[in-house]
């Protein structure tokens, strides 16, 4: 969620590439495309927690 210029933080945008292209290496594009539009269909709080329990 950092990153995007139009929220305001365009200068987060190389650590938002640099997560997005890690958690692609972790888990693989597929699990990444999968896990990121599930995310997008909920709220960020609620995703946020269920990845903290997770772990």
């Amino acid at each position: 969620m950092v990153g995007h210029p139009q929220r305001g933080t365009p200068e987060l945008g190389p650590l938002r590439e640099r997560s997005q292209r890690s958690a692609r290496q972790q888990i693989g594009d597929s699990a990444y495309d999968r896990a990121y539009l599930l995310a997008s269909l909920t709220d960020p709080f609620t995703t946020l927690n269920d990845a903290l329990k997770a772990q």
